[in-house]
């Protein structure tokens, strides 16, 4: 009687994991989670190239541009306020220490672009423009839309959860060609030294321990992008580490330039501002593999 009731409920199982599988999202749902999840590295590049060939599949659909894809918790989603393109975004921990990025963009005229973490210059990170496959791998967490000289470009707030000692939160810009390419940095980040020498900018990047965390967020109300001032302190752990010390610095518009500051508030904070970069939920494998995949 037990075999038969377990024979019963296996066949009831596999019926309802069947019928579910029929939309077709249920199926990016598992390898999204595998692939963030599983206790195995191979295991989880794998899950990440099925991910990849059934999510473009399921983008090139007909009217694939109005769903949502809120079943993909692992992943980031972000959209123009004039829904003209999304941009997706996720990592997978290869090894240890070791990320890979990868990343999507779908524009409403059907149009797949595939961004390739190929980037490998450190030296001029700051400076480069970019295209699609010459992408500096971040997960994006927010987004907010400017005009420089009549053209329109997104300011893009990233997270990178690094390959080794420390990890990265990126502001990025995108824009778009004359072709519709996607355009990666813009020459918008402007500051002046003490001895009056003008800095330009492409892109910021803020580099802090992978023990720590760091703020990069939009301040609505004070029209700036604010951020953590990070320093080097000597740890007996790691030595020279970087890390946030309670002050915070922006970059505010003024005309068509992010002009820098080195100063937002008077008092140093204790508590900083939340930017919502990393909030992943607990998914079917368990928590996260690692810290880097929620900072807190």
């Amino acid at each position: 009687m037990r075999f038969c009731s377990v024979i019963v409920l296996l066949f009831f199982a596999n019926s309802v994991f069947s019928q579910s599988y029929q939309s077709g999202f249920d199926e990016l749902v598992f390898y999204a989670d595998v692939m963030s999840n599983a206790s195995e590295g191979k295991n989880r590049l794998y899950a990440e190239g099925k991910f990849e060939e059934l999510f473009i599949s399921k983008l090139e659909e007909k009217n694939s541009f109005q769903e949502t894809f809120d079943q993909l918790k692992w992943i980031s989603k972000i959209e123009d306020s004039e829904h003209h393109f999304k941009i997706f975004t996720w990592f997978v921990e290869v090894d240890g220490d070791k990320f890979s990025h990868f990343g999507i963009i779908q524009k409403s005229d059907g149009t797949i672009v595939n961004l390739r973490d190929n980037y490998s210059n450190p030296y001029d990170i700051e400076y480069d423009i970019l295209d699609g496959n010459n992408w500096i791998g971040a997960y994006y967490y927010d987004m907010k839309e400017y005009k420089k000289n009549g053209e329109t470009y997104y300011l893009l707030l990233g997270y990178d959860p690094g390959n080794g000692k420390n990890k990265r939160k990126i502001l990025e810009v995108l824009s778009f060609d004359e072709n519709g390419n996607p355009v990666f940095g813009k020459e918008v980040f402007k500051s002046i030294d003490p001895e009056k020498r003008t800095n330009i900018k492409s892109r910021i990047v803020i580099e802090y321990s992978k023990n720590a965390s760091a703020t990069l967020t939009f301040d609505d109300q004070l029209n700036i992008i604010m951020f953590e001032n990070i320093i080097s302190v000597m740890t007996p752990e790691e030595g020279p580490t970087l890390l946030p010390d309670g002050s915070y610095k922006a970059y505010k518009q003024e005309g068509d330039y992010w002009i820098y500051k080195d100063k937002v508030f008077d008092q140093v904070s204790s508590e900083p501002p939340t930017d919502g970069s990393h909030n992943r939920q607990e998914g079917l494998f368990g928590s996260p593999k690692s810290s880097e995949k929620k900072e807190k």
